[in-house]
């Protein structure tokens, strides 16, 4: 490919997120306004979010062709995306009235501190014997994980402890 496909190319799988995780918030929050609890529609939404990484992970694995690897790669990130808008708005379910920010702000340190163990762990696979595909099965399984942990997780609303 030459550096001006790959470039469009790259913002395919991109432009697909954010199409989908706008769909995404808006059929999650008609579900619940429609009666789904929250449990439900959280767990319903990451759930799908992470099991569908996986799926389309392991797809673009097995993927021979540049169209093919796009095509799973944007399916990827559309379903991820699709479920994942539901991400943000747990802190403001579960967190004592007058503390989202606050509960917000270790969610997202947790998540970062986790993170920023990925490249590392992606450079270990990729420079072993099991390259780029150990590094994708890396990520599939846990997507798995993830999906399992957010399917069993309830989210109801924190009250906050008496001093």
């Amino acid at each position: 490919m030459s550096l001006s496909k790959m470039g469009v190319a790259a913002m395919i799988p991109y432009a697909t997120a954010v199409v989908c995780e706008l769909i995404g918030g808006a059929a999650w929050d008609l579900w619940q306004r429609k009666g789904a609890s929250v449990t439900t529609v959280r767990r319903t939404g990451m759930a799908t979010a992470m099991l569908g990484a996986s799926v389309f992970i392991f797809l673009t694995m097995r993927a021979t062709t540049a169209t093919g690897a796009i095509l799973c790669l944007s399916l990827f990130m559309g379903i991820f995306a699709f479920g994942a808008a539901n991400v943000w708005a747990i802190p403001g379910d579960i967190a004592p009235y007058g503390q989202a920010g606050g509960v917000g702000g270790v969610y997202n340190f947790v998540g970062n501190a986790c993170a920023s163990l990925a490249p590392i762990i992606t450079g270990f696979f990729i420079g072993s014997k099991f390259g780029y595909n150990g590094a994708f099965t890396v990520c599939c399984i846990m997507g798995i994980i993830g999906a399992i942990l957010f399917g069993i997780s309830k989210y109801v609303r924190l009250e906050p402890k008496e001093s």
